[in-house]
């Protein structure tokens, strides 16, 4: 039985995935964020990260957000027989320009942590949450959030140029993402599917995701 490993978004954990339903040939294992360490880059945590992997066989991961770069880099180390990447980025070029901007002007740093993981009406807008148990969900993931890695994490999506995509690549992207708007050419598109998509619309997500897996 093949192992497909997910990895949640920022701050999320497992909770994200409970709608999903993975098809009987494969085991769900969910990854654990790590404390990040001072001088931490993304290569060095990943390879903490990296240590809850069993490298007995070939696995799948599954990333959704900063969980899709954090599985792109876990490919860079590991034999992996499918990458599929949810709600996430590709190529520095998919970033939205306020965030490319913000990047130059350092406004991440200079934010207060709190305004990342206090719920409010916007955030719930911007990430789709319109289900009231999409809400409750966003709204315990950002009170539980650990406000210094959050901000680590934005420093890397922001300041990442370069990324390398391996082989059987799969995308998965809503076209109504508002946290993540552009959606490549070649990801596999769900109509009006937000940045939570892989919760408020589970079953659609699952079903898009079954076929990447069960495919050749």
């Amino acid at each position: 039985m093949d192992k497909v490993y997910f990895i949640s978004g920022l701050g999320a954990d497992k909770r994200i995935f409970q709608k999903l339903e993975l098809s009987a040939e494969f085991q769900a294992v969910y990854l654990d964020w790590v404390n990040v360490l001072p001088g931490d880059s993304l290569e060095t945590y990943v390879k903490r990260l990296g240590m809850q992997i069993s490298e007995s066989s070939p696995m799948i991961l599954v990333g959704v957000s900063f969980g899709g770069i954090v599985a792109l880099e876990l490919a860079k180390i590991f034999r992996t027989k499918k990458v599929i990447i949810i709600s996430s980025l590709q190529q520095y070029t998919d970033l939205p320009f306020l965030y490319k901007l913000a990047e130059v002007l350092n406004i991440h740093k200079i934010i207060p942590s709190v305004f990342f993981t206090w719920p409010s009406l916007l955030s719930f807008y911007l990430f789709g949450a319109s289900m009231p148990e999409t809400r409750v969900l966003l709204k315990t993931i950002l009170q539980d959030t650990d406000p210094c890695f959050l901000k680590w994490a934005i420093h890397q999506i922001l300041s990442r140029r370069v990324y390398e995509i391996p082989n059987h690549f799969y995308h998965i992207h809503g076209t109504a993402d508002m946290i993540l708007p552009k959606v490549p050419s070649k990801a596999i598109r769900i109509k009006g599917g937000g940045h939570l998509m892989v919760f408020e619309n589970a079953a659609e997500v699952s079903s898009v995701l079954n076929k990447v897996l069960l495919s050749d």
